[in-house]
């Protein structure tokens, strides 16, 4: 009698310990997020983050869908913020044995979370995180959700992961910055320095091999395409690699070399070995890359018009000067060469950098300068097209240009060059 009084005794508290485990495994599920950064009170969701309302929905709706990756999207539920969603996708692809889940996705809230802006041009952490997500959703045509972006997209999760670790090395964490740069390397094919700059709105399409050296920047907006190299010619150490400006469209496999400046709204093409400046506005393509045209988008990168088809060449062409899909490339720089002995009343691109040399300017501003200038798209430069020069000089050159004093020897320098003709 008393064993069997035992026995039941022994049950009994069995199912109640079965019920208290179960009871504890639901509150550690609904509490992930909080229990991964180490706390135990809970945090309440930003109802009004309607960016973070899109990640939770479409997690839901996937679950649904497809219950076999539940546990893939659940945590995403139930993130506190969009800041929060990222740094769980993040820290749970690319911990291992040497760095845990838990301080990894630790150590990316509390970058995304970092409200102080990067610098003048860049915002806070977050901030470009939100503005990466709906350039690929925008850009992307084979993109969907938001969700997507988070899971899947390894070009946005190996950018995500170098604002982690770009924001280490700023604060003189430099162990854990190169660890996160090789992390990504190894994880998505990616390999980006620590140092290097880049501005929000960025979309890496696809990502596989692109390669950014350590005093790379790129400015907002800008789209690169895989196999992308943004590297330096030599062994030298100092600042040493290109300068990206805003808006650019770069192709597939194009190789940028050396410090040079690929400057707002242009575009390369895919395959090109870039080796000098690129005005504004200006496509080059080739190997050496040659300027070819001018982008008609007002901002090429959220087009992709990567088979250059909205290109207004640069040599007198027909009346609808865009390429058609079967055109040859005509070389600006040919175009150039050839009138080196320019027309009378004109300047060509080797008087005009000659002169400006002078003054102490950059071959960047004056590429810049000579571009904007030649509206007709002849490869010259005529007296009328100097009435907005000082226009362009402000605008381009951005402090870099001729003292205020020097302003008038710069024109009458020109300006003999056009009399001697």
């Amino acid at each position: 009698m008393d064993s069997g009084v035992s026995r039941f005794r022994f049950g009994s508290g069995s199912l109640v310990a079965l019920a208290a485990v179960g009871f504890l495994s639901v509150g550690i599920h609904a509490c992930l997020p909080a229990l991964i950064k180490g706390k135990w009170k809970w945090k309440r969701r930003n109802e009004t983050d309607e960016l973070l309302q899109a990640v939770v929905r479409e997690a839901e709706d996937a679950m649904k869908a497809q219950p076999l990756l539940r546990k893939l999207f659940a945590p995403l539920t139930e993130a506190a913020s969009f800041e929060e969603a990222v740094a769980l996708a993040v820290s749970r692809r690319l911990a291992n044995g040497s760095v845990s889940v838990n301080g990894l996705f630790q150590t990316c809230a509390a970058a995304f979370s970092d409200p102080s802006p990067q610098s003048e041009e860049r915002p806070s952490v977050g901030e470009c995180l939100r503005r990466d997500v709906a350039a690929v959703i925008e850009r992307d045509p084979a993109c969907n959700t938001s969700v997507e972006v988070l899971l899947f997209y390894k070009g946005f999760a190996a950018l995500a992961a170098h604002r982690v670790a770009h924001w280490a090395w700023a604060v003189g964490d430099t162990h854990l910055a190169l660890w996160l740069q090789s992390r990504v390397s190894e994880v998505w094919s990616l390999d980006i320095h620590p140092a290097a700059r880049i501005g929000a709105g960025v979309m890496f399409d696809h990502g596989t091999g692109i390669v950014i050296g350590e005093t790379a920047t790129i400015g907002e907006g800008c789209t690169l395409l895989h196999g992308v190299t943004l590297g330096a010619t030599g062994k030298d150490k100092g600042d040493r690699h290109p300068k990206v400006g805003k808006f650019v469209l770069i192709g597939a496999g194009a190789s940028i070399l050396g410090k040079i400046h690929i400057n707002d709204c242009a575009k390369i093409g895919s395959g090109s070995i870039v080796l000098r400046h690129v005005p504004a506005g200006a496509t080059a393509v080739g190997i050496p890359a040659k300027i070819v045209g001018r982008a008609t988008e007002r901002k090429p990168s959220l087009h992709n018009d990567l088979a250059l088809h909205d290109v207004t060449l640069i040599a007198p062409g027909p009346q609808d000067r865009r390429l058609p899909p079967d055109c040859d490339f005509r070389c600006v720089w040919r175009e150039i060469v050839s009138n080196a002995a320019p027309l009378a009343k004109h300047i060509g691109i080797f008087d005009f950098r000659a002169a400006l040399r002078k003054f102490s300017m950059e071959d960047n501003d004056i590429a810049n300068l000579f571009f904007q200038l030649d509206t007709d798209n002849d490869g010259l430069v005529a007296e009328g097209d100097l009435v907005n020069f000082w226009d362009l000089v402000a605008k381009f050159c951005k402090g870099r240009g001729p003292q205020m004093e020097k302003r008038p020897q710069v024109l009458q320098d020109l300006c003999s060059l056009l009399n001697k003709q």
